[in-house]
């Protein structure tokens, strides 16, 4: 409940745990690309997490002729 209180994360926002070398991070989950990572402009396609950037390059590669 304190860090929750520090890093200002309601009870109602899920946070994420994980460790990096020998540290523990807690933080507030923020969804992200599935394929890239990014946090901006995320949209949900079929269970999955997809940015405008990587839409846009399916797209053209899905119109694209395959060799």
């Amino acid at each position: 409940m304190e860090l929750r209180r520090t890093l200002h994360i309601e009870r109602r926002n899920p946070m994420e745990v994980f460790t990096d070398a020998d540290c523990i991070i807690f933080r507030k989950y923020e969804v992200s690309c599935t394929f890239c990572g990014n946090e901006n402009d995320v949209t949900l396609f079929k269970g999955k997490a997809l940015c405008d950037d990587c839409r846009r390059e399916l797209v053209a590669k899905a119109a694209s002729p395959t060799v």
